[in-house]
C-alpha cells in the first residue's frame, strides 16, 4: 500500500449485517513494537462513521490481482485524537485532495481513523495460501495473542498440507 491503493472497508451494519464500501487510506505504518496501523478518513456525515461511532470493529481488505493475492487487516479503528485529526485533515497527501471531498464549509466534517489490527489474513493463489474449497487448505492468519506478540494461526484449527509454515511466534 505504498501509493495509497484502495481497499474495501467491511464495517457492523446497524441491522447487524455487513457494510462494505471501497476507500483509500494512508500507507501502512508500522510502530516500534512490530504493530501495523492503517490511518484512513470519512465525513461526519456518512454512514461510515455513525457505524464506526457505534461499533469501531472493522476491516480493510486489500486487492492485488495482478499478485493473485489479497491481505485483510482486522481490528477496531478509533477515531484520531482532535490533534492528530486536524493535522491529517491539513496535510492528507493522497488524491484526490480533501477540499474535492469536502467543500467550503463541510470541511469541519472531517474526521480521521486509526484500525490497529489484532488479526491479518493473507491469501497468495500462486504460494498456495488459501483461496482453496478444502478444510485443509485454509488462509493463514497472523493474531495478536494476549502477552502481544503475532501467531500463525489456521482459519478452523487445520494447518496446510503442503508448503505449510508451521505455528509459531514472530
Amino acid at each position: 500500500n505504498e501509493a495509497g491503493g484502495l481497499c474495501v472497508l467491511s464495517t457492523r451494519a446497524r441491522d447487524g449485517g455487513v457494510s462494505s464500501r471501497m476507500i483509500q487510506p494512508l500507507p501502512a505504518e508500522v510502530d516500534a513494537a512490530g504493530s501495523p496501523s492503517l490511518i484512513f478518513h470519512t465525513t461526519a456525515r456518512s454512514t461510515k462513521f455513525a457505524e464506526l461511532t457505534r461499533d469501531g470493529r472493522c476491516t480493510l481488505t486489500f486487492l492485488n490481482p495482478a499478485a493473485l493475492s489479497c491481505i485483510t487487516f482486522i481490528g477496531t479503528a478509533e477515531r484520531l485524537p482532535p490533534a492528530e485529526e486536524k493535522e491529517l485533515d491539513q496535510t492528507w497527501p493522497l488524491f484526490p485532495p480533501l477540499s474535492m471531498l469536502y467543500p467550503g464549509d463541510t470541511r469541519c466534517n472531517f474526521s480521521g481513523w486509526r484500525l490497529r489490527p489484532s488479526r491479518v489474513q493473507l491469501v497468495s493463489i500462486p504460494a498456495e495460501l488459501g483461496g482453496g474449497s478444502r478444510d485443509d487448505w485454509k488462509a493463514p492468519e497472523v493474531e495478536r495473542s494476549s502477552d502481544g506478540a503475532w501467531v500463525v494461526t489456521w482459519r478452523g484449527g487445520m494447518r496446510p498440507t503442503k508448503g505449510g509454515v508451521p505455528e509459531s511466534r514472530l
